[in-house]
């Protein structure tokens, strides 16, 4: 199985709900999803789940974004009581920080019995033996940063329950992209040790995000695809012809970049983009020449790398 890390900012968000219906019969893709804004924010991403029959691993103790307040976390926590109650949709997970004790963690695994939880560490002053004692068998996944040692998590948890977060998406400025790069070996491939799956942050940077600023130089577009020999995913990027920031605006220079994409997919090598939802979405973008937002584009290629993801698996 594939468990991507989402922060739930609208692009996130709604690639997430696009893609809910093309995660694999059995699901195959089981994002880790931390939230960043108010509850209503999440409605329709977990209603479109609810309605796929699909389940997500959601941070239940949120404390980035809108939610650093703690009267903004208590008030999150109890609107979203009844969806984390659900076992059906949500698998609640404890975002272990530095300032975390091991009375949270023992008080977590306690919160939900009988059901499956998980843990996810980017950093801890706690040793990872003693996060194991303290939630005992219940925590069924544990989601370890790219920092992070894994044989330590290995030894303490046990090969089947770790799951490493992995950096694979070289983040460059968008005019050094090459024309492609290699995201994963086989995604099967992770499947062997007993290891129950693998995890990264998609085509996203590892780090929170930040406020942005001003318009962007070049305008990039990142497409998945499986190599059907090496059966790699590959990330081939598009890029802008203009790349003067700000000039021109950045919707006309991600309808360049569109153009790019569409002569590789019909001409260069026909059928290489699984038709996902994704791939219409820009597609459709393309041929009506609406010059969207990026934000929307970052939908449309989040949208896309799940199902793809989802297909290979």
């Amino acid at each position: 199985m594939y468990f991507p890390y989402f922060r739930a900012r609208p692009a996130e968000r709604d690639a997430l709900i696009d893609s809910a219906a093309n995660l694999g019969a059995t699901q195959q893709v089981h994002p880790v999803v931390e939230p960043w804004s108010k509850p209503d924010d999440l409605t329709a991403m977990l209603d479109a789940y609810t309605a796929q029959s699909r389940r997500m691993h959601l941070i239940v103790n949120p404390d980035s974004g809108d939610l650093r307040d703690p009267i903004a976390q208590s008030a999150w926590k109890a609107a979203m009581a009844s969806r984390i109650a659900d076992p059906a949709l949500i698998v609640p997970t404890w975002k272990v920080t530095r300032a975390t004790t091991i009375a949270e963690v023992t008080a977590f695994a306690a919160t939900h019995p009988g059901r499956p939880l998980s843990l996810v560490v980017f950093d801890t002053a706690l040793t990872p033996t003693s996060l194991a004692t303290a939630v005992g068998t219940g925590v069924t996944s544990i989601f370890v940063g790219p920092t992070l040692p894994m044989t330590d998590f290995d030894a303490a948890f046990g090969i089947p329950r770790v799951i490493e977060l992995a950096r694979r998406f070289e983040v460059l400025t968008n005019k050094d992209y090459p024309a492609e790069t290699t995201f994963s070996g086989d995604p099967k491939g992770f499947l062997v040790g007993g290891r129950q799956g693998f995890g990264d942050f998609t085509i996203l940077k590892p780090t929170p995000p930040t406020s942005g600023g001003g318009g962007a130089g070049a305008v990039a577009v990142h497409m998945t695809y499986q190599d059907p020999a090496t059966k790699h995913l590959v990330i081939q990027h598009f890029l802008s012809d203009d790349m003067t920031i700000r000039t021109p605006k950045d919707g006309i220079k991600l309808l360049q970049a569109l153009e790019k994409l569409h002569t590789q997919q019909t001409v260069t090598t026909p059928g290489r983009f699984i038709l996902t939802p994704g791939y219409l979405m820009l597609e459709d973008y393309r041929k009506r020449k609406h010059a969207t937002t990026l934000g929307k584009s970052k939908q449309a290629q989040l949208s896309h790398h799940l199902s793809v993801v989802a297909a290979s698996l």
